[in-house]
């Protein structure tokens, strides 16, 4: 029995990401997706998220209060597989 799993899922190039935004929206949203649903038996996900989800901060002190300001794709992806993970968490 699984316990605890991280998800570590990305490509993580900010750069390429308007580059390649497919890419970025396969591996990171849809990974992340699937990893969200096989994991809806354990107690504990731990997801790694990016700084670059809260694009240029408002305050020098980022917590999980701060808002986000996605602006690249790989951001997006970021926050997108954060909603993904948190909504099966609820069911």
């Amino acid at each position: 029995m699984v316990d605890v799993a991280v998800c570590l899922v990305a490509v993580i190039d900010v750069v390429e990401s308007f580059k390649k935004p497919d890419l970025y929206f396969d591996v990171n949203v849809k990974g992340t997706y699937n990893i969200a649903k096989a994991s809806k038996s354990i107690d504990v996900l731990i997801f790694a998220y990016s700084c670059a989800d809260y694009g240029d901060p408002v305050k020098t002190s980022i917590d999980k209060n701060h808002p986000l300001r996605p602006r690249s794709p790989y951001a997006a992806s970021k926050i997108s597989g954060e909603v993904y993970i948190h909504v099966f968490s609820q069911i």
